[in-house]
């Protein structure tokens, strides 16, 4: 979001800069090694610990007329902040409400209290990758075993795996993994559990090791010869929509499919061959996610995968705390998930352990994720049971609705609760140590609270814990 600000006890003041490619927001900081004129000198820094934000105006892009817009805001803090950017949302047309989507779209309706399910068969990276690829036989048991056995009440599907070709053109449906005609029993199944569908999908990328390989589709340099950047983010992108165009459509046909999630295309600055993928993708119907998403795709999309993981990877995170500043302003507007390579039941980096990143999906309102290999299914379905159990229906009675607060509790900021329209009420501490206030009484290290609408609650913890099997030594 173009927004930026700061606030003391007293007041706030935000700068809105506009949303046309022609700023960036950089920080200046006196941290451990960013000690930047000291450093230039050989010496100690003597500056105070410091942190600004500033514009950087991109030249030639600026147009005439940039302005930055600047609000004083007395008695606001970031909630405050967030939801004066969230005005200027709906008056612009950015904001558009998950509820109207649902109408347009009744499946939009199925995101709520979904479960996001990345089974990875290895694709984009290998097709047919050994110990990685599923048959659609083994897709159609896994998605059985959720409806009947884990109790998964539903589930946003989104199979890594399915096509025989690499990207940006993932056509044909694979035969040796069991043809359209099997893949359309498993997206049948998964409709008929009232579930959401999507084959893993990029039309941006040119890999190395695909053995078709086309350098025509990347764009060209000044010489006229392809010009190859990210394998990733590597066709000529004026080319994105008519890549999709070929693909999709064939694919609605053979299966059927009731959603579509478009990796890696709309991440960063996007032109208008990007606007033109996702306004063909917002045309075919489906319920519509993608890799982090973009505040333009807001008004079209459904979900976004990774879109509010300001604690990842993000150096503003050394300097001060995460705080859920998107879904402030768009919670009830986009359904929001963590990052599929970071998934909760693992520990990859700075977004913490299954316990932390749980415990802040739940503050934040985001939906229940968990992604897995299918060699990996039987060590997953405990997440599964408990996301059934609890996380759905906690994300099913507020994934639509405006998060209202947002309040830091404890002095090392680890106890935090939000609050939403409906007046449910989460209250989370992602650390060990108890705490405690006359006001909303304990919580244990790891603790949660959650008031429903209703104004019943529901309380819990999770806990460290290791079982010794044998032991064959003495202390």
């Amino acid at each position: 979001m173009p927004w930026f600000g700061v606030h003391d006890d007293k007041s706030a003041v935000m700068a809105v800069v506009p949303y046309d490619g022609s700023v960036g927001v950089e920080w200046i900081a006196n941290y451990n090694d960013y000690q930047e004129v000291a450093q230039q000198k050989h010496e100690r820094t003597t500056l105070p610990r410091i942190l600004a934000l500033t514009p950087a105006w991109q030249f030639p892009e600026t147009k005439p007329g940039t302005e930055i817009s600047c609000f004083l805001l007395p008695g606001a803090d970031h909630v405050g902040m967030a939801k004066r950017y969230r005005r200027i949302a709906i008056d612009n047309g950015t904001h558009v409400a998950l509820r109207d989507k649902a109408k347009a779209n009744p499946d939009v309706e199925k995101l709520r209290g979904a479960i996001y399910t990345g089974i990875y068969g290895g694709y984009p990276h290998y097709v047919n990758m050994p110990g990685m690829a599923f048959t659609f036989e083994e897709l159609d048991k896994i998605v059985q075993n959720m409806h009947e056995h884990q109790n998964v009440p539903r589930a946003l599907i989104h199979a890594w795996g399915t096509f025989e070709n690499y990207a940006p053109v993932p056509w044909p449906i694979s035969e040796e993994l069991g043809g359209a005609v099997t893949l359309k029993r498993v997206v049948r199944r998964a409709k008929s559990y009232g579930w959401l569908f999507s084959a893993y999908h990029s039309f941006v990328s040119l890999l190395d090791h695909d053995p078709r390989f086309n350098a025509d589709l990347a764009p060209r340099n000044s010489q006229g010869r392809p010009s190859l950047g990210s394998r990733w983010k590597a066709v000529d992108e004026s080319r994105w929509a008519d890549l999709a165009k070929q693909v999709l459509p064939k694919e609605i046909e053979a299966i059927g499919q009731n959603a579509d999630i478009t990796d890696i295309a709309f991440t960063g600055r996007v032109g208008d061959g990007g606007r033109r993928l996702a306004e063909y993708l917002a045309s075919t119907g489906l319920v519509l996610g993608t890799e982090r998403g973009n505040e333009w795709l807001v008004p079209k999309y459904h979900m976004f995968e990774g879109m509010v993981a300001p604690y990842r990877d993000r150096p503003l995170v050394r300097y001060s705390h995460p705080a859920p500043l998107f879904n402030l302003v768009y919670h009830d507007a986009i359904v929001n998930f963590g990052k599929i390579q970071d998934p909760t039941q693992l520990a990859l980096n700075l977004s913490g352990d299954y316990y932390v990143k749980t415990l802040r999906a739940m503050l934040y309102g985001d939906g229940p994720m968990v992604f897995f290999a299918p060699y990996e299914y039987e060590g997953v379905k405990p997440y599964l049971r408990f996301a059934a159990e609890f996380l759905c229906p906690l994300h099913e009675s507020i994934g639509f609705e405006e998060m209202t607060g947002h309040a830091y509790l404890s002095e090392d900021a680890l106890v935090q609760r939000t609050r939403f329209a409906n007046g449910a009420e989460i209250l989370v501490n992602l650390g060990p140590t108890p705490w405690a206030s006359s006001l909303d009484g304990e919580l244990p290290g790891y603790g949660f609270r959650a008031k429903r609408a209703d104004g019943s609650t529901l309380a819990g913890r999770f806990r460290h814990s290791a079982k010794i099997d044998t032991r064959d030594w003495d202390f």
